[in-house]
C-alpha cells in the first residue's frame, strides 16, 4: 500500500509540478532515503542528458568548476527543493597489514592464511615481498573466523615481470567485513612461491567513491599498413573519462597507441590527440599478465579514434574496449519526508540557479549522510528548439556547378557525408555546397579525418620490360589526384625481395616513362604474410602510372589488385526534416564559403553523426559547361565555313570571268 501511494504522488507530481524557466525534456522521480540531508549520486544516465560537469584541471585532488545548471527538483506539490553539487573528497587509503602464517601444501597447492588481527571492511588485498619475476594464479577466500570461509576470487592473477615492464601485486574484490584471509597458489603449471615479506588489506571508508565504467561501441575502421584503427562510441558528449581499458585476444603484445576526437579549429574539424600509452600483455605457462589501459583528457564530443601501431605484426584482435569514469559529484539536498521528488533537465541553456544552501559549501561533508535513490527516466516534454537544423543559408545558383550529386535521406539531424576520390578529384574542396529543393545552401563544417580514403584500383596485364622487368599499368580513376598520395602494393608471395619502381609516360611526347617513385620490396620469413608496400606518388596531375619490378633471376612476382590511399575528408550538416539535399561542386573560381560556425559547432558534438555517401556521380552527373576544346572546334568549324563561302565565291567569280571571256 506504501509502495502505491508514493507511486501515485509520484505521478501528480509529474503532472503539477511547474516547468520554471523553460522546458525540461526529461523526469526522473527521486527517492530520499530519510527525512533531512540526503545524498543522491549523480550518474550516467543523468551527465547524458543534462548540462556537462566541468571539473578545474589543475586541482588535486579533482574539484568541481560547475555543471547540472538545467538540473531543478520539485516536491509533489510543485515547490521547487533547493540543492547542492558536492564532491566527495577522496581519503587517502588506508592498508591494514596481516599476520602471515604458512599453509600445509599439497602437490598441486600451497598458500598462506592472513590474520588482521580484527575484523574490517577492506575490498583489495597487496601482496609484497615475493622475488620477480613471477606469474601466479591464485585463490582468494574471507571470513570472520577460521571456520567459514567465504570465496572472494576464484581465479586471481599476480605478476611481476621487469623484462615486460609488467607489474601487479594487488587483487581486487566486492567491499566486505572480514578479519582473516586464505591466499591459495595453483602450482600446477608454475614454479612454488615461498613465503611474502608482507599482505596488507586496504580498508574501505564510506567516502570512498566508486570508479564507474561503461562498455564502449566498438566498430573497425579503414587503415593503412602498420595501423589499427576504431571507431569508439560513447553514450553522450561530455563525459568525465579518465581512461580506456582494452580487451584483446592476442597472446603477446607491445604496442604503442593513441585516442584522438575531433575538434573545431580555425574553421575545419580536425583530429586531436587526447592520450596515449603503451599496450602490453604476455603469456606464461597458461597464465595472463596484461596493461592495456590508457590515460586520457576528458573528451568533449560522443566519438572517439583508437589508432594501434601494429608495426610488422597482424592487425590488433581488440575485442572490446572499456571507459573508466572520473569520481563523479553528488546532490545534496533537504526534505521533510521520505516522499519521491520530481528531477528535470535537459534544457542546457538554463542558468544556474542560486540557493541559500550555498553558504553549507565550505563546511559540507557529504560521505555520512544517508543515500537517496533514483527513478528510471522518461521524456516529459520538447526541448526548445535551439539546434542548428533550422539554419539555412543564402540561395546559390547551382548552374555554375559541373558536378551534382543526391545525398540520400537516410537519417534526419546530424550526419557526416564521407567525401569520395570523385569529389577530391573534381574540386578545390572550397567550391562544395550542400543545397536543398529551393536552391538554399545547408551550412557545414569541413572535417579533415586521420584515417586514409582508400580506393580500389585495377591492375593492368604483365608486359615483359627489358632486362627482366615486369611492367604493369594501373589506370587511375581520375586524372587529378589530391596529395598527399600513396600507391598501395600487395602479394600473397612470403619469400622474396624486389625493386619497385613507379614512372608516368613522358611529358614531351616521347617514348619511355619518367620514374617518380621507387622502394625495395622485402619479405624473407615463410611463416608469416608480407606486409603491404606503400610508394609514394608525388605528382597530382596523371592519368596512368607504370609499375616496374626487377625480378632478377625469379619468375614474376604475383601481385594483387593495388589500393590508393587518399586524403580523408567529410562534411557535418544537419540534415533537415521533409527536404532533399544534393551535393554540388566543380567550380574552380568560386570561394570557400563562409557560414555562421559557431551556431554550428555548440551542437555539432552533442549527437552522433550519421555517416552518409553521396550517390554515383556518373548518374547525377549534370550536362558539363563548354570546355576549352570545345571553343576550339566550334571555332574551326566556324573558319571553315567562312573558307567555304569565300572560296565558292571566288569560283563563281571565276565562271563568270570565263564565261565573259568566251563570249567575247
Amino acid at each position: 500500500m506504501k509502495t502505491k501511494g508514493m507511486l501515485l504522488l509520484l505521478i501528480l507530481a509529474t503532472l503539477i509540478a511547474p516547468k520554471a524557466e523553460g522546458v525540461e525534456v526529461h523526469e526522473r522521480a527521486i527517492v530520499p532515503s530519510r527525512p533531512g540531508a540526503n545524498r543522491l549520486p549523480v550518474d550516467v544516465t543523468l551527465m547524458i542528458a543534462a548540462a556537462p560537469i566541468r571539473y578545474r584541471e589543475e586541482a588535486s585532488p579533482e574539484t568541481l568548476a560547475g555543471g547540472l545548471e538545467d538540473l531543478r527538483i520539485y516536491t509533489g506539490e510543485g515547490k521547487e527543493v533547493p540543492y547542492l553539487l558536492v564532491m566527495s573528497e577522496p581519503p587517502q587509503p588506508r592498508w591494514r597489514p596481516g599476520h602471515l602464517l604458512r599453509v600445509q601444501p599439497t602437490r598441486t597447492t600451497s598458500g598462506l592464511e592472513v590474520d588482521l588481527r580484527a575484523s574490517a571492511l577492506i575490498d583489495r588485498i597487496r601482496v609484497e615481498g615475493l622475488p620477480a619475476p613471477f606469474l601466479k594464479r591464485l585463490r582468494l577466500e574471507a571470513g570472520g573466523d577460521r571456520e567459514r570461509w567465504v570465496l572472494l576470487v576464484d581465479e586471481g592473477t599476480i605478476f611481476d615481470l621487469p623484462d615486460e615492464r609488467l607489474k601487479q601485486t594487488e587483487i581486487r574484490f566486492p567491499a566486505g567485513e572480514y578479519r582473516h584471509l586464505r591466499i591459495t597458489w595453483d602450482d600446477s603449471s608454475s614454479a612454488r612461491v615461498g613465503l611474502p615479506s608482507g599482505v596488507s588489506a586496504r580498508l574501505v571508508s564510506a567516502a570512498t567513491p566508486p570508479r564507474e565504467r561503461l562498455a564502449l561501441e566498438l566498430t573497425p575502421r579503414d587503415s593503412e599498413p602498420g595501423r589499427s584503427r576504431y571507431r569508439l562510441k560513447l553514450p553522450g558528449p561530455n563525459l568525465p573519462i579518465a581512461a580506456l581499458e582494452l580487451e584483446v585476444e592476442n597472446r603477446y603484445v607491445l604496442r604503442s597507441a593513441a585516442i584522438q576526437e575531433a575538434i573545431l579549429h580555425s574553421g575545419e574539424i580536425r583530429p586531436r590527440v587526447i592520450g596515449t600509452g603503451e599496450l602490453k600483455r604476455a603469456e606464461r605457462e597458461g597464465l595472463v599478465a596484461s596493461d592495456l589501459r590508457i590515460q586520457i583528457q576528458r573528451p568533449s564530443g560522443s566519438e572517439l579514434d583508437l589508432i594501434v601501431e601494429n608495426g610488422d605484426n597482424p592487425p590488433l584482435d581488440v575485442r572490446a574496449v572499456w571507459a573508466e569514469l572520473a569520481p563523479l559529484p553528488s546532490v545534496y539536498f533537504e526534505v521533510s519526508t521520505v516522499e519521491p521528488l520530481i528531477a528535470r533537465y535537459g534544457d542546457r541553456e538554463r542558468p544556474r540557479p542560486r540557493y541559500d544552501l550555498e553558504a553549507l559549501q565550505p563546511h559540507l561533508d557529504v560521505a555520512t549522510l544517508p543515500r537517496a535513490h533514483w527513478g528510471e527516466p522518461r521524456v516529459s516534454g520538447e526541448a526548445p528548439d535551439r539546434s542548428p537544423l533550422s539554419i539555412i543559408g543564402s540561395p546559390i545558383d547551382t548552374s555554375r556547378f559541373e558536378y551534382r550529386r543526391n545525398i540520400p535521406a537516410e537519417e534526419v539531424g546530424l550526419n557526416s557525408l564521407l567525401l569520395d576520390e570523385a569529389v577530391l578529384a573534381h574540386s578545390t574542396l572550397g567550391d562544395i555546397r550542400i543545397v536543398d529543393e529551393e536552391g538554399r545552401q545547408i551550412p557545414y563544417l569541413l572535417e579533415k579525418r586521420d584515417e586514409p580514403l582508400i580506393v580500389d584500383l585495377s591492375l593492368g596485364r604483365r608486359e615483359s620490360g627489358s632486362e627482366r622487368r615486369s611492367l604493369y599499368r594501373i589506370r587511375l580513376p581520375h586524372e587529378t589526384i589530391p596529395g598527399p598520395a600513396r600507391l598501395l602494393l600487395r602479394t600473397p608471395a612470403r619469400l622474396f625481395t624486389r625493386r619497385v619502381t613507379l614512372a608516368v609516360p613522358q611529358d614531351d611526347g616521347r617514348d619511355g616513362q619518367k620514374v617518380i617513385s621507387a622502394a625495395q620490396w622485402t619479405h624473407a620469413e615463410p611463416e608469416s604474410d608480407a606486409a603491404a608496400l606503400v610508394v609514394e606518388i608525388p605528382l597530382d596531375r596523371l592519368r596512368e602510372l607504370v609499375l616496374g619490378i626487377d625480378e632478377g633471376d625469379n619468375p614474376p612476382l604475383d601481385l594483387l589488385p593495388p589500393r590508393l590511399l587518399l586524403p580523408s575528408y567529410r562534411l557535418r550538416f544537419f540534415y533537415p526534416a521533409g527536404s532533399q539535399l544534393t551535393l554540388h561542386y566543380g567550380d574552380p573560381q568560386l570561394a570557400a564559403p563562409r557560414y555562421d560556425l559557431a551556431l554550428l559547432s555548440s551542437r555539432l558534438f552533442s549527437l552522433p553523426a550519421h555517416e552518409i555517401r553521396p550517390a554515383s556521380e556518373r548518374a547525377a552527373l549534370l550536362p558539363a559547361k563548354p570546355s576549352a576544346s570545345r571553343f576550339f572546334y566550334a571555332a574551326l568549324c566556324a573558319v571553315v565555313l567562312v573558307l567555304l563561302v569565300i572560296l565558292g565565291r571566288m569560283l563563281r567569280l571565276h565562271d563568270e570571268r570565263e564565261r565573259a571571256a568566251s563570249e567575247e
